[in-house]
Parts: structure tokens; C-alpha cells; sequence
């Protein structure tokens, strides 16, 4: 099944902002951004099989919060599957939620991935 890489992407989008994220951006945030957001990228690994890295930005001070959102991205896309008439993908954590040291120590990270595995 080939899918349309720009439905793709937003189907993701739609589904983190779905499960409570206020702003999801594929590959990078906007330069006026407001936190907390999350960006997504997704990396081919195969015909069928992708991972969806997901990375939780937030401001020090805010850690319960930014917790929170990973712990609720972590739940949502967890077993999701995303399906429509133009493709069907699985998604899958990979358990491997993690703090991110940024340059701007003001700045705080979290970063999650899955595995996309497509279906016909």
C-alpha cells in the first residue's frame, strides 16, 4: 500500500493534537513558537516501516508539565493505528522516552520514538 506522504504527516499531526499537545510542528517549530510544542520527523527505514521521532520542548521550570505531554504522547500513539483509504500504519513506543540537554539551558527536552509499520 503506498501512502500519501503528505496525508501521512498529517494524520501524526492530527493525532498528537488529538491526545492533548497544543502545537505539533513537522520537523521544526516556527520562530515566534510559544511553549510547551512538540515537533515530529519521520525517517524511512524500509517500504513499510518507518520511526516517528517526537521531541517535547519546554521552558526550565516546567518539567511536570512537559512530563506530562510525553507521558500523554507515549499513551496515545502507543498500538495507534492510523487508517484511511490511502494507507494504514500500526505505531508502536519503542520505550525509549528520554531527557534531551539543549545549548540553552533554559530550555528543556524530551524525546520519544515509535515504529510505523504499514499495512495493507
Amino acid at each position: 500500500m503506498k501512502r500519501n506522504s503528505n496525508e501521512y504527516r498529517n494524520n501524526i499531526r492530527a493525532v498528537l493534537l488529538e491526545g492533548g499537545v497544543a502545537r505539533a510542528y513537522f520537523k521544526r517549530a516556527p520562530e515566534n513558537k510559544t511553549f510547551p510544542y512538540v515537533v515530529f520527523d519521520i525517517r524511512a527505514l524500509g517500504e513499510n516501516r518507518d520511526v516517528i521521532e517526537v521531541d517535547a520542548w519546554g521552558l526550565k521550570g516546567n518539567e511536570e508539565e512537559l512530563t506530562n505531554i510525553a507521558d500523554a504522547i507515549e499513551e496515545n500513539l502507543d498500538g495507534y493505528i492510523i487508517a484511511n483509504e490511502k494507507h494504514s500504519s500500526l505505531l508502536d513506543s519503542n520505550n525509549d522516552m528520554k531527557w534531551i540537554d539543549d545549548d540553552d539551558e533554559n530550555i528543556i527536552r524530551i524525546n520519544l520514538s515509535f515504529n510505523a509499520t504499514y499495512q495493507a
